[in-house]
């Protein structure tokens, strides 16, 4: 599924209440064929990030990395494959071992691992290209037999005196290549052995480990960014995780005040013919691009389309969304547009009086902004407010929240690296009850009707901004 990371494939799926709740466990809530093996999740209840291992419906298993070991029994934090000795060169050179130690790649899943070592070489005679070389080797399953030692990987030191390198290595299912382990116990060794130096040169071996950060180090660093799932997450939040669309969306036509439909499965981002109907393409959790909705709305000029649900809104209210969306270099103004809304509902369903409307790429003259704005009852846009340009590429914007405190309704969006650049605010006593997202095209030339994106849309219950 779905971290909320920049990349395009996830593998952190959201918090769990306790460790019988992580995804595809026997009796768990969430039984999803997207699990995979390597994917991570967080129990708050033991306060531990596993690793899935097995990710069959029903029957997954997890594992804390923090509870396995590496030789002592230890949290494996590292596991030691030498130290503390001393190499001579002989009058040709000879690899010698400097220990060696068992490691289940399987325990870690995508932490990432360190080869790491570090030495203090003596050399006699510099600048004849002399080097050490620390080389990482696979002997072979950690229960036997033994099998022909495969190079994982190597360390090169060519500095006289004290110096330290590393190397990350990943865990792979199968035919691991260079930097890479499988996912199975093994045992590995680490070896030494100088080339193009002096007979009688010297380097001594403080360390050669493999490492990993605690798992309490990888949460931190996942929690800290704006992408990361809350630990508590609000009732009405959506990460998109789901190869169905909820059934709390609708859709609505609002430009022509009539509704709207979805057609599940059927974005094509080279379709120049979607130019009719009242319905507008989702695709759900895509395999491509996990922990997204893609959302293509036919090309209607400047008609737009509202993807909403009913919500009671307390007196104050934060609803953070973060979105992707297309364009091509030349279009004409809203070319294509995607943002999120407060509607006061007519009959149930949205229209453009009395609401609130942020969203991204509201392009003028080649230029990228995002606009915020609102309609009076009569369903005027007024205070139209935009960013500065950011020049045709635009991918910086991609957060927008909404932030109701009393009447008085506040924009802001954030960029990719966290910064926030504040709209402005709108004070008006409007009786508030939808929420959701807008999508527009207004163009479909090559290569096609515009695709937009929705990452994830959260509500916090609060008067202060996230940051």
């Amino acid at each position: 599924m779905a971290t909320k990371s920049p990349r395009q494939h996830h593998s952190q799926w959201p918090n769990v209440s306790a460790s019988t709740q992580l995804p595809n466990a026997s009796g768990a809530t969430i039984q999803d064929s997207a699990l995979e093996v390597g994917d991570i999740c967080f129990s708050i209840a033991e306060g531990v990030l596993y690793v899935c291992t097995d990710a069959t419906l029903g029957a997954a298993v997890w594992v804390d990395p923090g509870a396995a070991s590496g030789g002592g029994g230890a949290p494996l934090t590292s596991v030691s494959l030498g130290g503390w000795y001393t190499y001579t060169q002989a009058a040709t050179p000879l690899e010698e071992q400097l220990g060696n130690d068992s490691f289940d790649g399987a325990l870690v899943g995508v932490l990432p691992i360190v080869f790491k070592a570090s030495v203090t070489n003596s050399w006699q005679l510099t600048g004849i290209g002399e080097t050490c070389r620390i080389r990482l080797y696979d002997m072979g399953p950690a229960a036997g037999p033994p099998a022909a030692p495969r190079l994982v990987s190597e360390l090169t030191f060519t500095a006289n005196g004290p110096a330290s390198a590393e190397q990350a290595l990943t865990v792979v299912t199968a035919a691991p290549g260079a930097n890479q382990i499988l996912n199975t116990d093994r045992m590995y060794e680490a070896r030494i052995i100088h080339d193009s130096s002096t007979t009688g040169d010297v380097t001594f071996v403080g360390s050669v480990v493999l490492e990993i950060p605690s798992p309490s180090t990888v949460l931190e660093t996942v929690k800290s960014e704006l992408w990361a799932p809350p630990e508590t997450p609000h009732a009405a939040d959506d990460e998109f995780d789901s190869d169905t669309l909820d059934a709390a969306w609708s859709c609505h036509n609002l430009t022509d005040g009539v509704a709207g439909s979805f057609s599940v499965g059927t974005v094509d981002a080279y379709d120049t013919t979607f130019n009719s109907g009242n319905a507008v393409r989702v695709n759900p959790n895509p395999v491509t691009r996990r922990s997204w909705l893609l959302m293509q709305p036919p090309n209607l000029a400047t008609k737009r389309f509202a993807i909403y649900k009913p919500h009671t809104f307390p007196t104050n209210l934060l609803v953070v969304a973060r979105m992707r969306f297309s364009k091509r270099l030349g279009a004409i103004a809203e070319d294509g547009n995607v943002g999120i809304a407060f509607w006061t509902a007519n009959g149930g369903v949205p229209e453009e009086a009395s609401s609130f409307e942020l969203y991204v790429n509201e392009p003028e003259a080649n230029e990228c902004e995002a606009e915020y704005r609102y309609y009076t009852a009569g369903g005027v846009a007024s205070g139209i407010t935009v960013t500065t340009n950011v020049s045709n590429e635009g991918q910086a914007l991609e957060y927008l929240a909404l932030h109701k405190i009393g009447t008085t309704y506040h924009a802001w969006v954030g960029t990719a690296g966290g910064n926030w650049i504040y709209m402005t605010a709108f004070t008006e006593a409007f009786a508030i009850d939808l929420v959701g997202i807008i999508v527009g095209n207004n163009e479909a030339a090559s290569p096609g009707v515009k695709v937009h994106g929705i990452d994830f849309i959260r509500f916090y219950e609060t008067a202060n901004f996230l940051f």
